[in-house]
């Protein structure tokens, strides 16, 4: 349908457009030469003109020519050789309408679009052939990692033979304070014990531009629908399938509140999120201490972006208190509570002691069947650590432990991805065992995606998990049962492709 739309803007399968904003919400601007197919629109619309649409991200997509290096996404054209192409895809060149591999629809005749790169056929069925122990494409891409495509590893065997842990991995929730959120109005009362649904001592929903007007001594607990989707499904659910033999432990990779960003004038370095103090802090601990061996990292909102954290020390007051409640050895969080499943790989069900550096207790450091897990300090923002080698000399020291080189992989827990450093440390690692580099998988937060991504750069793969009260990602370490092709990793999503509380149980 071809309309004139001056007063608002076009709907799905509408045009003329010029370009995306004259689409309405998400919809893009398909750009067309001819009769070319709009996905989703039905008949052969006008010659030569523009639709609004919902693009799916395989579907040809010309955005312009010679627009440079790293300028065109999955199915995106044209391309003139693979370095022009986001991350690990590959220009695929064609003639006429040809077919481009991963790709679908008709696009611009004879221009040339980025696509997966080539894979091993994928076997039939699981075995422990090396055909079936490999990663490959799943069509999607990561919108929040520059449209890199999503890849997924083996899938664990029904009777566990290939595995060799299983873990729950979310991050970036509960929130519960931003304003218009009437239910997040929570508190502690005056007499230090009740718990006020409606705090009438103060306003704990602020928004961050009045955020000032709530005092740093405020009693607020915010706990809201996130809370409340955390509480009563995401942690139950969690332990129903560690009770199950299903899961082993979660991991939280931060950000337990909402954050303030960073105010840094004439010198001083601290933040504004006056939501930090210990009765938030008491929710918090008082809500993940029911989750079966829970373990958390900082996030900015709960650290850097706190009302009195000092940039110049590696403690301040508001740090420790955040140590104390999810770190130190009094907290219920600083050690596992429950053997993991025997079904993992520990006979008769036994666990792991966690090891935390003195000076930062937040980091922690253990292995469990040949696997070392670490937690990192990486939190988005000024930071007193980015100045320093204390995640760098923690995974060094970590990595150490293993004298005799048994690791079959890596995953590290982050808020955000760690700095190179820290990979040249593993780097280093791998030469003195002899050079192999084994699979590493980097689990992050932050960046708030409705569906997971799990990007690849050779050994390295990064696990960017899902917000607020979106299901937990269940990430399985499998292991060829007959020792020829090593680690890899496999992501179940638990509620793909949207945000919102989960019906799990």
């Amino acid at each position: 349908e071809t309309i004139e739309s001056p007063d608002g803007l076009l709907k799905n399968c509408q045009g003329a457009c010029d370009n995306d904003t004259d689409c309405e919400g998400s919809l893009v601007c398909y750009t067309r030469f001819d009769f070319e197919a709009v996905p989703g629109c039905s008949g052969t619309g006008d010659e030569a003109v523009n639709y609004c649409c919902d693009r799916p991200p395989n579907f040809f997509l010309y955005i312009g020519d010679d627009l440079g290096s790293d300028q065109y996404g999955l199915c995106e054209g044209d391309c003139d050789e693979d370095e022009d192409c986001i991350g690990s895809l590959i220009c695929g060149q064609r003639d006429g309408y040809g077919e481009v591999e991963g790709c679908e629809g008709d696009g611009k005749r004879s221009s040339d679009y980025c696509r997966p790169p080539d894979t091993d056929e994928e076997s039939s069925s699981p075995s422990s052939s090396p055909s079936y122990y490999q990663y490959k494409l799943d069509g999607r891409v990561c919108p929040q990692l520059k449209d890199e495509p999503n890849w997924q590893g083996p899938a664990p065997f029904s009777d566990k033979s290939n595995v060799a842990l299983q873990l729950f991995a979310f991050a970036d929730t509960p929130y519960d304070s931003k304003s218009g959120c009437a239910s997040c109005n929570t508190c502690i009362a005056e007499d230090g014990i009740t718990k006020e649904e409606d705090c009438t001592r103060f306003d704990c929903i602020l928004a961050n531009s009045t955020l000032s007007e709530l005092p740093d001594d405020n009693t607020c607990t915010f706990e809201g629908k996130d809370y409340e989707c955390v509480e009563e499904t995401l942690i139950p659910y969690m332990n129903s399938q560690i009770a199950a033999g299903d899961a082993a432990l979660i991991l939280h990779a931060g950000d337990i509140l909402g954050g303030a960003k960073p105010l840094i004038p004439g010198g001083m370095k601290t933040g504004l999120n006056t939501r930090c103090q210990s009765h938030s802090f008491g929710s918090r601990r008082e809500l993940f201490s029911t989750g079966e061996n829970f373990l958390l990292l900082p996030g900015d909102n709960d650290w850097n972006e706190c009302v009195g954290y000092d940039i110049n020390s590696n403690s301040d007051p508001i740090r420790q208190l955040w140590r104390d409640y999810f770190a130190n050895a009094a907290s219920p969080l600083n050690q596992f509570g429950r053997d993991f499943p025997p079904t993992l790989g520990f006979p008769g069900g036994t666990r792991p002691h966690i090891d935390r550096k003195d000076t930062n207790p937040e980091l922690f450091y253990f292995s469990h069947n040949k696997i070392a897990l670490i937690g990192l300090n990486q939190v988005n923002g000024p930071a007193y650590i980015d100045g320093t080698d204390i995640n760098e000399d923690w995974v060094e020291e970590s990595l150490g432990l293993d004298t005799s080189c048994e690791l079959e992989s890596i995953v590290i827990l982050s808020h955000r991805i760690p700095e190179q450093t820290v990979y040249d440390r593993i780097d280093s690692y791998f030469a003195g065992c002899g050079g192999s580099h084994l699979p590493i998988l980097t689990i992050t937060g932050d960046k708030h995606p409705p569906d997971y991504c799990m990007t690849r750069a050779n050994n390295r793969l990064h696990l960017m998990v899902e917000a607020f009260q979106s299901g937990p990602i269940k990430v399985s370490v499998v292991r060829d049962p007959e020792g020829l092709e090593g680690d890899f990793f496999h992501v179940e999503d638990t509620q793909p492709e949207k945000w919102g509380c989960p019906d799990l149980l």
